[in-house]
């Protein structure tokens, strides 16, 4: 379907080709992810306000709203940077990213990738691949044993046929489920031809990413309880830190529930009816009960909307918590120099890198094999409920309105 559009949108062409070739567009994400969260952290770090910043003669308690609880850049950032490019991407994806920065902005994510600052997902991936390889090898197993005592039991060869019928069913079944499960090991470690260098070359890159990763908890920690991050001072250490740990476990079930739900029209609709907490979350969320339809009476739109405002929220707060910022001018954290201490500590390059890994995709990891895991739990209903809230208070709908503004412009046509 690609070459439909290599000549009429030859830029859109040319980022689908190199996102879409192998198992690329994974790689993507993954790139893609944590430059999304790079730019949280960076636009915290550089436009949040000083304490008991004033503007436009405004009483003192919306100053502290939209301006000391960061309200104001978390609205623009959600509204210009993010919804408003969704809601033109979602009707004209092809003219949307047909642009020589798409492409750019594509092949970059790639690199960053490439580089291995992420590749601890990888090794989360990969232990929960085996984990739930060896589950269904238990449960094929264990179907293979009930399927054969029944062909014991049976004495005439009509029902002899009836359980190899059976039997076939269970095993297209099983295998069916299989296929539909969703990501495999990474190609490096999955042929069994892969040259060695490869793979060398690829756990070289997962225990950098952990290095990294193991290196970027001690700095925040480190930061938090000397007292040198942007939370408020008034803020005790103990709560910011109980914060934090809360606002990682909400974020990371909010990106699961996400892919849970869209896993949902891969899953058996069986095994959703089974679960009680499963069945009545997605007849909350898809109303109809149809799991593959896509219709206007659904509260699919309003909970991605949702959720993505919510997302960014708790995002900005996690900024807030773990930035660093030394009190103290001239002092820099394990007495580095003041070079190091700027682009590495104070960017919130490494922080960027804590809440990818940690808040967002090995949540996905997990949901990706496991959606049940989330779609079959107490809090999510909950989680739902508070992403249609979020969304129904149209806090954000004006960006419905300000997306016409650039898709007027540069006149993009459906799809």
């Amino acid at each position: 379907p690609k070459d439909l559009y290599k000549t009429s949108h030859h830029k859109a062409y040319l980022c689908t080709r190199a996102a879409h070739r192998g198992n690329q567009i994974e790689r993507f994400i993954v790139g893609r992810q944590y430059l999304d969260l790079t730019i949280v952290f960076t636009t915290s770090f550089m436009v949040s306000a000083i304490d008991n910043a004033q503007v436009l003669g405004l009483p003192q308690i919306v100053n502290d709203i939209f301006l000391g609880g960061d309200l104001a850049v978390i609205l623009c950032t959600i509204v210009f940077g993010q919804l408003v490019s969704v809601i033109n991407c979602s009707h004209s994806m092809l003219d949307y990213i047909n642009n020589w920065c798409m492409v750019a902005s594509t092949y970059l994510a790639l690199f960053v990738e490439a580089t291995g600052i992420l590749h601890a997902v990888y090794f989360v991936q990969i232990i929960f691949t085996k984990i739930a390889n060896r589950n269904k090898h238990k449960k094929h197993k264990s179907k293979s044993n009930v399927l054969k005592r029944k062909q014991s039991d049976v004495m005439d060869g009509n029902s002899t046929s009836d359980a190899n019928s059976d039997s076939h069913s269970e095993t297209s079944r099983s295998r069916n489920n299989e296929s539909s499960s969703s990501s495999s090991i990474p190609e490096e470690l999955e042929p069994a031809d892969m040259p060695l260098w490869k793979r060398i070359f690829f756990w070289v890159r997962v225990l950098f990413s952990l290095g990294i990763s193991v290196l970027a908890v001690v700095v925040f920690v480190t930061a938090l309880i000397g007292g040198n991050t942007t939370v408020r001072s008034e803020i005790p250490i103990p709560v910011s830190i109980v914060s934090l740990i809360i606002l990682l476990l909400l974020g990371g079930f909010m990106e699961a529930l996400q892919i849970a739900l869209f896993a949902v029209k891969h899953l058996d609709q069986a095994k959703i009816e089974a679960n009680p907490t499963a069945r009545r979350n997605c007849h909350f969320i898809f109303k109809s009960g149809g799991y593959n339809e896509e219709n206007d009476t659904n509260n699919v739109r309003a909970f991605l909307v949702g959720r993505q405002i919510a997302q960014t929220v708790i995002m900005f707060m996690i900024a807030r918590i773990i930035s660093v910022d030394m009190k103290v001018e001239g002092e820099t954290l394990f007495g580095v120099s003041p070079k190091v201490q700027a682009v590495l500590f104070d960017s919130g390059l490494l922080n960027a890198l804590v809440s990818t890994i940690f808040a967002s995709l090995s949540w996905r990891v997990t949901a990706n094999f496991f959606p049940m895991l989330y779609l079959g739990s107490p809090l999510s209903i909950w989680i739902i409920r508070l992403c249609l809230l979020v969304e129904g208070t149209g806090i954000c709908d004006a960006a419905w309105l300000l997306a016409k503004i650039p898709a007027a412009i540069v006149g993009y046509k459906t799809d």
